[in-house]
């Protein structure tokens, strides 16, 4: 099924970067500019879906390697689970997930089926005599297919293809989020057994959640420290995972945020502004979705750092105060999602891929208005 529904998608993008090629070519009073331009706007969104389902697969092994390490100190024991908050924050990435899944699931198809449905409905409804047939995504074919068993044959596989699309790039960003919001989960985890812990002499020591007298001052922060550098190169390495998928996610989202908003701005119907808003909402909540994941990462980081000044370290010996203040000097430099070395993605990220989308759309609304 994945090498099917792979192939299909190749093959439909094949054909839509086809459709935009001799539509450049061709004379400008033949080209449609709207139709021109909706297509680099699903192109875009389609090569982008393309790309992180080609470096998921490829990357695998790398993802294999990061997923065995990160359950490795995952929490198995009931107990322990309990003290990491674990129900919190699955129940936090499931309903992110659903969330996520029914809109892109029933924004695909309202795409989809939006051509079928306005043809039947004027041929069969309507009763116009003479129908146009359109498929839901603009692809060079080098055959007539209006009015011809293959439009059927074709709409199905532009739809699957961009059902595919959809989805790869759900699972991408989803997959993303999850393996954020356990690395997090390891940061509160640290940053509130380090504020909580009780020196040795004060009583009984909260370690983990656990009532413990065996281990010394100076063990706990050993372990604390080789877990901080664990989580810290674990959020390199999920850099070197996603880096480039994501600069080209956030260098595509741009074109195609300034694209959908200026077809909005330049007068068509109802129905087409209501598409291109859900398509423009999509993108939105795509790179919203990402921003936050980073800022939510970088958070918890910067805390290990506030916990450690926070907890009742002052009064450790003189060697533990030396390595924590290494330790929250080194928690100062919050781990950080990043796209390449170019983009450290967080909130800010969000705002800045809006000004560049607008300065893209001010330019092309007055290019436009000039012509």
């Amino acid at each position: 099924v994945f090498y099917l529904n792979s192939y299909n998608l190749y093959l439909i993008t094949f054909g839509e970067i086809l459709n935009l090629i001799f539509s450049s070519l061709a004379p400008s009073e033949v080209v449609n500019t709207p139709d021109f331009l909706m297509s680099m706007a699903y192109s875009g969104f389609v090569m982008n879906a393309c790309w992180k389902v080609f470096m998921i697969w490829h990357k695998r092994p790398l993802i294999d390697n990061f997923i065995r390490d990160l359950r490795a100190i995952f929490p198995h024991e009931e107990e322990s689970q309990r003290s990491y908050h674990v129900d919190f924050y699955l129940r936090k990435c499931r309903s992110l997930s659903k969330l996520m899944s029914y809109w892109y699931f029933l924004a695909i198809w309202f795409f989809n089926l939006l051509a079928l449905m306005k043809y039947e409905v004027t041929s069969k409804i309507l009763e116009d005599p003479q129908p146009v047939q359109e498929l839901p995504y603009f692809i060079y074919t080098p055959w007539n297919w209006r009015n011809h068993w293959s439009y059927y044959l074709l709409y199905g596989m532009t739809s699957f293809a961009g059902h595919t699309s959809a989805m790869g790039t759900l699972s991408n960003d989803l997959l993303l989020y999850a393996l954020i919001s356990q690395i997090i989960m390891h940061f509160d985890y640290v940053a509130k057994s380090m504020k909580g812990y009780k020196i040795k002499g004060r009583g009984e020591e909260i370690f983990g959640g656990v009532m413990e007298n065996r281990k010394s001052d100076m063990e706990v922060v050993k372990y604390f420290i080789e877990y901080h550098s664990k989580l810290l190169s674990l959020s390199e390495r999920l850099n070197d995972i996603f880096g480039l998928l994501l600069f080209v996610h956030f260098a595509s989202a741009s074109v195609v945020i300034c694209l959908v908003g200026f077809l909005m701005t330049i007068g068509t119907s109802f129905l087409s502004l209501f598409k291109l808003l859900i398509f423009l909402l999509t993108m939105l909540i795509e790179s919203a979705l990402i921003c936050y994941s980073g800022q939510a990462l970088m958070d918890a980081s910067l805390n290990v750092s506030t916990a450690v000044f926070t907890g009742d370290w002052l009064r450790s010996d003189v060697k533990c105060q030396k390595m924590l203040i290494l330790m929250s000097k080194r928690a100062q430099r919050p781990a950080q999602l990043k796209a390449t070395t170019f983009i450290w993605i967080s909130q800010e990220t969000m705002a800045v891929l809006i000004q560049m989308s607008y300065k893209f759309f001010a330019l092309l609304r007055t290019m436009y208005v000039k012509k």
